[in-house]
């Protein structure tokens, strides 16, 4: 981890940080070429083999974020289950959705659920990720690993809002030390 998305919750809440897809696939395609993330609220965690209470724990601690966004290595078995400790992702949509930009297809969407016990017994929880991969033929060409990192949002069912693809990216920041917020436009 280099730091430049390690999140600083020590003076920060996010009161709302909600990327659309397109926007989760640049932040994506940022970290795949090297170039600045500029946000705090991503981090950098392996979530093949944490528990979602575990990554989350260590990435934002108490911070008030419901929702999560972690760079992270792809799962390397495209199988459908994904153990940890405790319980395994299951993948709910094996094809993924395709995520549509102004030149087409520019990466796709699959959706994991995470059961506690051992696959394919376990016991249904209410953590969900959505896993973004990125597709640029034109990095690929260039040399660039497209599959060198997914970005991973993380929550639990009863916190997550309607998604849509009209929803702005708009961060909204509070210093807790005084009450002025501040808005930064991703």
């Amino acid at each position: 981890m280099d730091g430049k998305t390690s999140p600083s919750t020590s003076r920060l809440t996010a009161l709302s940080f909600h990327p659309t897809d397109d926007e989760i696939i640049m932040y994506l395609k940022r970290m795949v070429c090297g170039g600045p993330i500029n946000c705090h609220y991503i981090d950098e965690k392996n979530v093949n083999t944490l528990e979602p209470w575990d990554l989350l724990a260590q990435s934002f601690g108490n911070s008030g974020i419901q929702e999560w966004y972690l760079f992270s290595i792809p799962h390397i078995n495209q199988g459908i289950y994904r153990a940890t400790d405790q319980g395994y992702w299951k993948v709910t949509n094996n094809d993924g959705q395709a995520i549509e930009g102004n030149s087409g297809i520019i990466g796709f969407k699959k959706n994991l659920a995470f059961y506690v016990g051992h696959a394919p017994n376990g016991e249904k929880t209410d953590w969900i990720m959505h896993e973004y991969r990125l597709v640029d033929k034109d990095l690929a060409k260039n040399g660039y690993a497209l599959d060198t990192f997914v970005l991973c949002k993380v929550f639990q069912e009863q916190y997550s809002r309607p998604e849509s693809s009209e929803q702005s990216g708009v961060l909204i920041m509070r210093d807790e030390t005084d009450t002025k917020e501040t808005y930064n436009e991703e």
